[in-house]
């Protein structure tokens, strides 16, 4: 195989490791969310209450007696996004105690996925392996699996709108800016703190040159030539590492 044969191959084989993050990470949280789910309690209860109305067609709402008679009535749990999610996948599968965990387990796995996606711009393939079968296997990610909570779909968001933001920094930054800034939104319905994440693409005069400049209407602006190239080059993601 010449060079040209392995630069073509490589990113296959990354990509074919990037499935096989995805793959382990899905196991063990399935086995958890299936067999160690329960009624949702705390923040779950709500989500799921909401989820069922909103798969049910009734929207953000709840029902009252008045008069002795069942009431529509607004209601919703903040955040919004979280039982919008549950309800269109309740609408499709149904509302049973293992639906959400298992809604979550997928969610986990393609967590793994981008981690090990995004590790790539930033270290080496090496490394950037390590981290996706950690994400995978870190216990305290695999078990949050049956909690019926926000925290791996915001951490999805967060981690897939910085990869949107590498992955086209060298060609088209103008599509990942555009692409991030609409996951952080969508993310932000589910855990309105994600928005901070546009504070990592601001920056004050001083580091302009190095971290690029951010947008004050909170979607990202493209990285500066010199971030761009850092993230597109080998030498650079291995000099990020140090």
């Amino acid at each position: 195989m010449d060079g040209r044969e392995a630069e073509r191959e490589a990113p296959r084989k990354d990509l074919a490791f990037t499935a096989l993050c995805a793959l382990l990470g899905l196991l063990p949280r399935l086995y958890v969310a299936i067999a160690w789910s329960r009624e949702a309690v705390w923040d779950g209860q709500y989500y799921h209450l909401g989820a069922r109305r909103i798969a049910a067609g009734f929207g953000y709402s709840d029902e009252l007696l008045v008069n002795g008679v069942p009431t529509w009535h607004a209601w919703c749990h903040y955040p919004v996004g979280y039982s919008a999610l549950l309800g269109g996948v309740y609408r499709v599968f149904g509302d049973g105690s293992r639906v959400a965990p298992v809604t979550n387990a997928v969610i986990g796995a393609l967590l793994c996925a981008v981690v090990h996606r995004l590790a790539r711009h930033a270290m080496t393939p090496e490394r950037a392996r390590i981290a996706g079968l950690l994400a995978a296997f870190v216990p305290g990610l695999v078990v949050y699996a049956p909690l019926v909570m926000t925290e791996p779909v915001a951490a999805l968001g967060t981690l897939l709108a910085a990869w949107l933001m590498a992955r086209d920094a060298a060609r088209h930054p103008w599509r990942g800016a555009l692409l991030a800034g609409l996951v952080v939104g969508l993310s932000t319905l589910v855990r309105p703190p994600s928005w901070r994440v546009r504070r990592r693409w601001r920056s004050s005069p001083r580091r302009r040159r190095r971290t690029g400049r951010g947008s004050s209407a909170g979607c990202p602006r493209p990285p500066s030539r010199s971030l761009r190239r850092r993230w597109s080059s080998p030498r650079g993601r291995r000099a990020t590492v140090g």
